[in-house]
């Protein structure tokens, strides 16, 4: 159950009357104030006390402090293929989306405090090689697996290593265009925080490690993404703690060899701005982080640093929404076209403010950031539990943009997936792995393509201790995206939903065939089939009688020869 005040520590934390400035080793902290514990009706002020565009983020006349010349020492380097410690292979690969896949067995690092850093990565190219990567447990060393066969089963393909030191905050990046490249970047504890980036072609045959920021800067979290229109560009984000907190960014335009620094900065957010960074369509690239400069009251707020020029400038600073309440971990992604959609998803502290402590929660923006939709208190999907839900991951597919979010629970260590195939109706939040997630650092969203034309949402997580990294992906019952428009059967809707005692499932063929309409509960497993056979083209319907089926949220599949559309039916008693 969640954690809840007690009313005494309510009414000492209504008598405070000053706050501690944070601590810069310390996880994320925020001020206490009486605004906090109020009952109002929403965990948004409804207007900011400043305006929403801040002009310039550096104070006239200010110079960065000087930057020490890098202390020399070893670079890292990348592992030999060959090496035979580095070549273990998963067990027993099972079905995805049901069964998880274990990609590595053995222990893996964890990060040094509570969701502090990435502690593991996951990308994937276009026809669907997916990659995951992770740190050993004395921390010097990386690997990556790959998996050739939709995720089913994995093997050691490359890694870095950078002896004597610990690497953190990991990003995996494959970049595909003229050159096709999988970028790895990850944070070494040389230098107090350099990031190094790792190139390898698709072969893994060609390996070379580039430093993005190498001197004597303390960098504590960083955010890495590509271009999804020209992979010569990548972008960086990364907090940097010297004094004060502030974001700033650096972009290579040649495949990562060099690095120059683009301008994305907030100075002085006043408390650890924890960034993330995506890229969008068009040249917009969006930066976001945590900022306590701009609230307007004794909370902190996210701020947007937007480039619509592929980073060669930087509009003035945006702020995103006014909440009165705790919060953290921004993640930001958008969609690709001419939309404009960028999300950013983040955790947010509810218990002064409804008693329902921790929960994942959104902001919506649908003209490239410059306003923005707060998603409400229910959270994302509406999906609150008895549990509390943190550390956020979102990943949007690279053609369609459609989202992938996945979450953790705590203390019951289960994994929750949602997706949006729009602009603002998330999904209901269903749990996704079979072993019990760690609890103790991110899971990563992500999507597995098949071929060039449909993909499925997935997740990577590491298990209890942290020991075992696993893989699932929806590729049995769930989302299917890219599908020709002309091939795609198209399910119309389910009416009534909810649906008390029958439901109506409406579904259109683009030609005839053969057609099978199933019932499924949200783990996979078949409820009922409703209709079987040869149909012809157009619209048609099927009846469900679900009065004696457990109250819940099921999944209505049509497969047909041209693939599958999966819809959702609510039944409620």
């Amino acid at each position: 159950m969640k954690n809840r005040m007690t009313v005494m520590l309510a009414v000492v934390l209504l008598c405070v009357a000053a706050w501690a400035v944070p601590d810069a080793n310390a996880p994320d902290q925020v001020r206490t104030a009486a605004s906090l514990t109020a009952a109002a009706r929403s965990s948004e002020d409804a207007t900011p006390t400043r305006a929403a565009r801040v002009p310039g983020d550096i104070p006239a006349g200010y110079q960065p402090p000087p930057r020490p010349l890098p202390t020399e020492g070893e670079p890292p380097r990348i592992i030999d293929m060959s090496s035979g410690t580095d070549s273990q292979e998963p067990s027993d690969p099972k079905p995805l989306w049901g069964p998880d896949a274990t990609v590595y067995t053995g222990s893996l690092r964890s990060p040094s405090s509570f969701g502090a850093e990435r502690m593991i990565a996951y990308d994937q190219t276009k026809e669907g090689i997916l990659f995951a990567a992770f740190v050993v447990p004395n921390g010097d060393t990386t690997h990556i697996y790959r998996s050739i066969d939709g995720g089913n089963s994995w093997a050691y393909w490359n890694g870095m290593s950078h002896a004597g030191n610990v690497w953190s905050s990991l990003e995996l990046v494959v970049a595909e265009g003229d050159s096709s490249f999988v970028f790895f970047f990850a944070k070494s504890s040389a230098g107090n925080g350099d990031i190094y980036v790792g190139r390898w072609n698709l072969a893994g045959t060609s390996s070379h490690i580039f430093s993005v920021k190498v001197d004597s800067d303390t960098v504590a979290n960083f955010a890495a993404c590509r271009d999804i229109e020209d992979s010569y560009y990548l972008y960086v984000a990364y907090e940097q703690r010297n004094g004060n907190y502030s974001m700033y960014g650096k972009r290579s335009t040649d495949y990562g060899k060099t690095w120059d620094s683009t301008g994305v900065y907030i100075v002085n957010t006043q408390t650890p701005p924890k960034p993330d960074i995506c890229y969008g369509n068009g040249g917009h690239v969006y930066a976001v982080c945590r900022d306590w400069r701009q609230s307007s009251v004794d909370s902190v707020s996210f701020r947007l640093k937007h480039s619509t020029n592929r980073g060669e400038t930087w509009l003035g600073s945006t702020q995103i929404g006014t909440p009165i309440t705790p919060v953290y971990d921004p993640v930001v992604g958008a969609r690709p076209g001419s939309s404009g959609t960028v999300w950013l998803v983040h955790m947010r502290d509810m218990e002064a403010h409804n008693g329902t402590g921790l929960g994942i929660f959104t902001y919506t923006s649908t003209n490239h950031g410059d306003t923005w939709m707060y998603g409400g208190d229910g959270g994302i999907g509406h999906g609150d539990t008895d549990n509390n839900e943190q550390m956020p991951s979102i990943a949007c597919h690279w053609s369609s943009g459609n989202p992938t979010v996945c979450y953790a629970v705590v203390p019951s260590e289960s994994l929750m997936f949602t997706w949006c195939p729009g602009d603002t109706n998330w999904t209901t939040p269903e749990k996704v792995n079979d072993n019990k997630h760690t609890g103790n650092f991110a899971p990563q969203a992500g999507w597995k393509n098949v071929g060039t034309s449909t993909s499925y949402s997935s997740v990577l997580y590491a298990g209890v201790g942290p020991t075992n990294l696993y893989f699932d992906a929806w590729s049995l019952v769930g989302i299917e995206e890219h599908h020709p428009v002309a091939k795609r059967t198209l399910v119309v809707d389910a009416r009534p939903s909810p649906a008390f005692d029958r439901a109506i499932i409406n579904y259109s063929l683009p030609s005839a065939g053969p057609v099978r309409v199933s019932i499924l509960d949200v783990a996979g497993r078949e409820v009922a089939v409703l209709t079987q056979g040869t149909f012809a083209a157009g619209a048609h319907s099927t009846a469900w009688n679900c009065e004696t089926a457990p109250a819940g949220v099921y999944l209505l599949r049509v497969d047909t020869k041209t693939g599958s559309q999966t819809g959702r039916l609510v039944v409620s008693h």
